[in-house]
């Protein structure tokens, strides 16, 4: 595995473990009604920031890792890494946060879910990989439509984010371990 499937392995695990961490911190929120971005409040802004931000390496890492893929499918990871990147500097776990924050996080997620989803379809050369992606579509829907209160899925929004967000790191973890890119090692490390 070269570097940048290293990187975007690293980043995956980082991401998990930091999300892994918040749920055991902040047992004050329902892992199952309440999405990830709740737990960048607080005393735990950090963790979570790190965690996001760790994932946000992993996709642009990932990017090297597709170049087999059609030219669209890195692209589409560079948009979902922007995506996440916006969601990262609107943090929306704290009281309070202005209706402009909110809006500004949730157009950035929105970019982040459809740039990792199109991303996943693009670089799908593999009967798994396809299975993967339409998994992710499905997840993704479910989600999306228990975020906009659909009876029967808004009370499970907070678990069906969680399914969408594992989708992603098990499909980062899958492409990094196919990475086939030629990079040379980091200096320094």
């Amino acid at each position: 595995m070269r570097t940048t499937g290293v990187l975007s392995w690293l980043g995956g695990a980082l991401f998990t473990i930091a999300m892994a961490s918040l749920h055991v911190i902040r047992r004050d929120l329902s892992p199952f009604e309440r999405g990830m971005s709740r737990y960048a409040g607080g005393n735990t802004l950090g963790l979570a920031t790190v965690g996001f931000l760790a994932l946000v390496v992993s996709l642009l890492a990932a990017r090297k890792c597709l170049e087999a893929a059609p030219r669209a499918a890195p692209r589409s990871l560079a948009a979902a890494s922007a995506g996440l990147a916006v969601v990262v500097a609107t943090p929306i776990g704290n009281p309070g946060t202005s209706s402009a924050v909110e809006a500004a996080h949730t157009l950035g997620g929105l970019v982040f879910y459809l740039g990792v989803t199109s991303a996943m379809f693009l670089a799908a050369s593999r009967s798994v990989e396809h299975w993967i992606a339409r998994a992710m579509s499905v997840a993704l829907v479910l989600f999306l439509l228990g975020a906009v209160g659909t009876p029967g899925l808004q009370p499970i929004v907070g678990l069906l984010q969680r399914v969408v967000f594992g989708i992603v790191v098990a499909w980062i973890a899958r492409s990094a371990l196919r990475c086939r890119t030629a990079t040379p090692p980091l200096k320094g490390l």
